[in-house]
C-alpha cells in the first residue's frame, strides 16, 4: 500500500492500521496517516451535507437490512465511527 501511495503521488493513507504504518516513517515520505473515522470526520467538517446525505443512505439501508430502528448515532458508533457521528450530530 506504501508503495502505491507513494507511486500516485497521495498525500495520506487512510488505515487503522497504525502499527504497520508509522508516522516517522510515512513523514519521510511525505505522507500522513488518518483513521476512516478521522478522514470522514473531515469530509463532513468541508461538506456536511453531502456526507450528512450519504450517511442517510446508508441509515435508511442498515434499517431496511437489518429491520431495526437503528439512530445515525448508534449505527454510526457501531461501524467504528464515533466522531463522524458527533460531527454529523453537531452539525445538525
Amino acid at each position: 500500500m506504501l508503495a502505491a501511495a507513494i507511486s500516485g503521488s497521495a498525500d495520506l493513507i487512510v488505515t487503522e492500521n497504525a502499527k504497520d504504518f508509522p508516522r516517522n516513517i510515512l513523514a519521510e515520505e511525505g505522507l500522513s496517516r488518518v483513521d476512516a473515522d478521522g478522514f470522514l470526520r473531515g469530509l463532513c467538517e468541508a461538506n456536511p451535507g453531502k456526507v450528512r446525505e450519504a450517511c442517510e443512505a446508508v441509515l435508511a439501508e442498515a434499517r431496511r437490512l437489518s429491520g431495526e430502528d437503528w439512530s445515525m448515532r448508534g449505527l454510526l458508533k457501531k461501524a467504528r465511527l464515533p466522531r463522524l457521528g458527533k460531527a454529523l450530530e453537531a452539525a445538525g
